[in-house]
């Protein structure tokens, strides 16, 4: 069985799985990696009300990680609370945090990154 090369996670997952499911080849190219990926975002963005409207993009390659902050801003919300909101650090309980070591290695590619 042949295991695709991602994995969606939070409230959007699962539109973004479908477009990632069905735009995915092996012979995809960095832009046009990107171009799904974001497609991918943009449909959780889209379909699920708890979602946010940025989209930011990671690349990752072997010694060097590129990052596109606020590469698209969409479905912006059309009324905001000025400033923000903000939360007393003691009134904040965190149940559960996750750290996870990522290595990139050489070694055979799901598709080409130039």
């Amino acid at each position: 069985m042949y295991s695709l090369p991602f994995h969606t996670t939070g409230s959007g997952s699962l539109a973004a799985m479908a477009i990632l499911e069905s735009g995915y080849k092996e012979t995809l190219n960095q832009e046009e990696a990107v171009r799904l990926v974001v497609a991918a975002i943009e449909a959780g963005i889209y379909h699920d009300l708890g979602s946010g409207s940025n989209v930011d993009v990671c690349i990752i390659k072997k010694g060097k990680v590129e990052y596109m902050r606020n590469l698209k801003q969409d479905n912006k919300k059309m009324f905001e609370k000025p400033g923000g909101y903000q939360f007393r650090p003691e009134r904040v309980q965190v149940l559960e945090e996750y750290r996870h070591k990522l290595e990139v290695s050489s070694g055979e590619q799901p598709m080409e990154l130039n």
